[in-house]
């Protein structure tokens, strides 16, 4: 069986931009949302250890929000996204 060389290499992560309605959309939830959440206040009850039932606010939600601020720093590969996820440039 003959060997086939590698040929797809995946762009670098802050190369690839999105534009149009989707793109504004995505740079604006990174902006306003992502880039100005109080982290103390999201943290809070996972060291309060205060969470009971499940109906409330949930720990979990930290870690979507941690995991899509990971994402948009991949995305935008910022000084302010990296410093955000705690990081140095």
């Amino acid at each position: 069986m003959q060997s086939v060389a590698e040929v797809f290499i995946p762009a670098v992560p802050e190369s690839v931009q999105i534009g149009g309605r989707s793109g504004e959309r995505v740079d604006q939830c990174i902006t306003n949302r992502l880039m100005t959440q109080d982290i103390e206040a999201m943290v809070a009850p996972h060291y309060a250890k205060a969470e009971t039932g499940g109906a409330g606010w949930r720990c979990e939600y930290w870690g979507k929000w941690f995991t899509s601020l990971a994402l948009a720093d991949a995305y935008l590969f910022t000084a302010a996204t990296c410093e955000r996820c705690g990081g140095k440039v």
